[in-house]
């Protein structure tokens, strides 16, 4: 259980970090929201390497329940600090156990994970600081070409990494299709849905 408690400590400590981000006005909330989202998405990205699945599916039980409490009570400002209504931070939580259940492979997860949290954060922070000017709408809410562009690019390196290079070793026409549908899913999967459906898309057709 030493594996649990480093990865439990790894988390609080990001969370911890994002919190105090928040607190400096200089940066944008969304900056800080997203580097939770991005970090976090990163450290889990790497846990399949030195932790076991069904440890993984618990810290996601975990995970959810402290989402859940924190979403009631207010405790992490920083990770709910959004305008718009979502329920992105515990479908987050949820996905990394029900990717865990369904891929059993190393990469596979890192891939999405690393989608879920570093392309999704990545455009979301560039189409904020970037993106005012060439904003278009879907199902109600506002996205960037700036930040659309971002996604598909990183999702391109991520699955370059995770599905060509090593794990599945998919061929190169992978990088033709699989950016397209994860991006095409993360722009129309509205109220936080996106940090599900993308990692489970990715696992699925990898």
């Amino acid at each position: 259980m030493l594996a649990v408690f480093l990865a439990l400590l790894g988390v609080a400590v990001l969370v911890f970090i994002g919190e105090k981000l928040r607190l400096n006005h200089r940066y944008h909330p969304e900056v800080t929201r997203k580097f939770i989202h991005m970090s976090v998405a990163v450290f889990v990205a790497t846990w399949p390497f030195w932790i076991s699945w069904s440890h993984i599916e618990l810290m996601s039980l975990l995970m959810f329940i402290g989402v859940l409490v924190s979403r009631y009570f207010h405790f992490f400002k920083a990770i709910h600090d959004v305008k718009r209504h979502t329920w992105g931070e515990l479908f987050y939580a949820m996905s990394i156990g029900m990717v865990a259940v369904l891929s059993q492979d190393k990469w596979i997860f890192t891939a999405a994970m690393l989608l879920m949290g570093l392309a999704d954060g990545l455009a979301a922070v560039v189409g904020t600081m970037f993106g005012g000017k060439h904003r278009y709408k879907i199902l109600g809410h506002y996205k960037s070409w700036e930040g659309t562009v971002t996604f598909w690019f990183v999702a391109v390196v991520i699955l370059l990494v995770c599905g060509v290079l090593n794990g599945p070793h998919e061929g190169v026409t992978l990088l033709l299709w699989l950016p397209v549908i994860a991006t095409f899913f993360e722009n129309f999967a509205v109220a936080g849905t996106d940090n599900l459906l993308v990692p489970l898309i990715v696992t699925l057709l990898l």
